[in-house]
């Protein structure tokens, strides 16, 4: 016979006997409200359960610890992994400002005039690619692309994780300045291209803002998620079966988001 729902409650509290009383009670809630709610153990059962709560991110990572608490504590197999779980936010970008439209362009116009420069290759990736301070360290310029180690820490086999991204031939001559460098070079860099250029730099604004910039343009031209996730080669959302299931031909895609990319044009 299935345990009442005040007595699921119960062995939990017993779990969590070494935790703090203000950490079971929250615990409790969350466990609460899925018992009532739902109730369903099963895999399908506990996604729709974390997807219908309508958490952010950080409290569906904490309730996915939390059921896999309680199925610990009735003795249930969790049927959930990792790979459902949302990232966990850098605490430093979740605080980066945003670098606005106008700055960015006065960035595109002066490094636009110095294509030999290690900068310029810097500003070029940032504006049309979204690149971060440590992706900017680790790119390989070929003949018509780039390829961009963007998971050193998630290596799969010994192997890095690598971004292959397309560049129109006529704009390669904004790379010939590229070098590996370190990332402190790589973040020193956004501060002499801002002064450079008469940009203003705000505090904690760093390569991290020209990506927000970058994301947030192309949500308020209109242009898909899906789309332009898939052109600047971001991760997949897992919880987003429109993003999960998108598949247009990638070729497509680049040529399609060359023709509205607002900075490219700039270049």
């Amino acid at each position: 016979m299935k345990p009442t729902i005040s007595r699921q409650l119960s062995i939990l509290k017993s779990d969590l006997s070494k935790k703090s009383p203000r950490t079971v009670t929250y615990y409790t809630s969350i466990a609460r409200k899925f018992l009532i709610k739902s109730g369903d153990f099963s895999r399908p059962g506990m996604i729709k359960f974390l997807e219908d709560i309508d958490y952010c991110d950080n409290s569906i990572r904490t309730a996915y610890y939390i059921l896999k608490r309680l199925c610990k504590a009735l003795e249930i197999p969790f049927p959930l992994d990792t790979e459902f779980l949302p990232p966990v936010p850098d605490e430093e970008e979740i605080y980066t400002p945003t670098k606005s439209v106008d700055d960015v362009k006065r960035l595109i116009t002066y490094w636009g005039n110095y294509p030999g420069e290690y900068v310029t290759s810097l500003v070029f990736l940032s504006t049309v690619f979204g690149l971060r301070s440590i992706e900017l360290t680790n790119v390989e310029v070929k003949q018509n692309s780039i390829i961009v180690i963007v998971a050193k820490r998630r290596a799969r086999k010994g192997k890095p994780v690598t971004r292959e991204y397309y560049i129109p031939e006529d704009k390669m001559k904004y790379l010939s300045g590229y070098e590996q460098l370190s990332e402190m070079t790589v973040k020193y860099k956004f501060w002499q291209a801002c002064r450079r250029a008469g940009v203003n730099r705000k505090y904690k604004e760093n390569w991290h803002s020209i990506k927000r910039c970058l994301a947030t343009i192309f949500t308020d031209l209109g242009i898909t998620k899906a789309m332009f996730k898939r052109f600047l080669r971001w991760a997949r959302d897992r919880r987003d079966m429109a993003d999960v299931y998108y598949h247009k031909d990638f070729n497509e895609i680049v040529r399609e988001m060359y023709k509205v990319h607002p900075f490219l044009k700039l270049w």
